[in-house]
């Protein structure tokens, strides 16, 4: 008999989880704004909280801080993003650009600052703007680029390899003054600062700018969605999202603490608000006992809790994730004053981590 009932709890179980990962997982797009959204928010915070003396060591943030600078109080508003599939393989890319007009209703720009696509179900970084480079759309998902290191002036074009994590350059030019009369122009198609393999050809001092002028000519307006109108669209839905450490301590000097005490195999987590959250608590579950509508009940234990969990200051736990059993919730209070409760589990598909609606 106790066999027979483990049975049953088991099948319960991996129904309730394969339901929640169907309702977590409604459809891919689904997944990448997710991804996109931590992403979007992390620059949100940092352009809103930009001033003349905010210094930054994170390369990531340069072309913000660059735009921020120049825009002063409307940043929010001269930064925005899309989210689109600019090369073809059905995987929206985030792009990130200056919204320097507005046409009726929307905002456009031609300067990207960014742009990331998804690896692996995560959001990657693979080209942005700063430390003397600047590029911009051309349409088709092609992009040109113009900079200076500190011996070359740099200027080019390049679409993005079909799964949109490379550069696949069209032409790859850079400049050397090697003396007023004698400025030489390097081009290749590797995007490597090398002479030997890229051919050679003298020009004179003032040529270089026209090059430069006609290959940002090529550039094309994008429409962007102004930073400002993703944190309205936040405060709608507050949520807290889950990282595996590795994924995002990068972005965190400070963060809230919890080591959980058990010789048990733990996972290191952060819990990550959209926006600040009141009332946060993290608990250990224990399974207690499933009706016969497979309603799992579950002993708790307090295990954290703090006034008011904020994206720039998020938890960091030990948790004890699992495909089965969660072992682990959380609740927070929404800005509606409800108060939020989810299990933290393993997804069996491609073993990242989820939060499902749970009541305990």
């Amino acid at each position: 008999m106790k066999k027979y009932v483990s049975i049953i709890i088991m099948m319960s179980l991996s129904l309730f989880l394969c339901s929640n990962i169907e309702a977590s997982t409604k459809s891919k797009t689904d997944s990448y704004n997710k991804s996109y959204d931590y992403v979007i928010n992390d620059y949100y915070d940092f352009v809103a909280n930009f001033s003349g003396k905010s210094v930054s060591t994170q390369q990531k943030y340069y072309p913000f801080a660059d735009v921020a600078s120049f825009a002063k109080n409307e940043s929010l508003e001269a930064i925005g993003y899309t989210i689109k599939d600019v090369t073809g393989d059905k995987v929206p890319e985030l792009i990130f650009g200056f919204i320097i007009m507005l046409d009726g209703k929307k905002s456009l720009g031609k300067e990207v600052l960014a742009l990331y696509t998804i690896e692996k179900g995560k959001a990657k970084l693979v080209f942005q703007g700063g430390n003397g480079y600047k590029y911009y759309n051309v349409g088709g998902g092609k992009f040109a680029f113009s900079g200076h290191t500190q011996y070359y002036e740099v200027f080019g074009s390049f679409a993005l390899s079909k799964n949109g994590d490379k550069l696949v350059y069209d032409d790859f030019n850079f400049i050397d003054f090697a003396d007023i009369d004698n400025v030489v122009h390097y081009s290749n198609k590797t995007g490597d600062l090398d002479k030997k393999s890229s051919k050679k050809q003298s020009i004179v001092s003032d040529q270089y700018q026209e090059m430069i002028d006609e290959t940002i000519f090529k550039s094309k307006e994008m429409e962007f969605s102004p930073l400002k109108k993703f944190k309205k669209a936040d405060n709608k839905a507050q949520k807290v999202s889950v990282y595996e450490e590795w994924e995002v301590k990068a972005n965190y000097k400070n963060y809230l603490r919890y080591n959980l005490k058990s010789n048990t195999f733990k996972t290191k987590v952060f819990f990550v608000p959209s926006n600040s959250v009141k009332d946060f608590k993290l608990y250990g579950l224990t399974f207690k006992s499933m009706d016969d509508k497979g309603k799992v009940k579950y002993d708790k234990k307090l295990l954290f809790s703090v006034k008011t969990l904020t994206s720039q200051k998020p938890l960091l736990a030990d948790v004890e994730p699992t495909e089965t059993i969660p072992k682990t919730g959380i609740s927070f209070v929404d800005n509606k004053g409800k108060t939020q409760k989810y299990v933290v589990y393993r997804s069996g598909e491609d073993c990242s981590l989820l939060l499902s609606k749970g009541d305990f």
